[in-house]
């Protein structure tokens, strides 16, 4: 038996698949994303 939660996350993954499909990411939004993550590693007290 597929429970419910299963089928939530798919129809979750399935919409946010199809928005990225529809509307690609920018190479502004792949720095703006590189930058937030160098931050957020660089703040990671190692």
């Amino acid at each position: 038996m597929i429970d419910s939660d299963s089928v939530r996350r798919a129809r979750v993954g399935a919409a946010i698949a199809a928005s990225y499909r529809e509307q690609p990411q920018s190479p502004e939004d792949d720095d703006l994303a590189m930058a937030s993550a160098i931050a957020m590693t660089e703040a990671e007290p190692w």
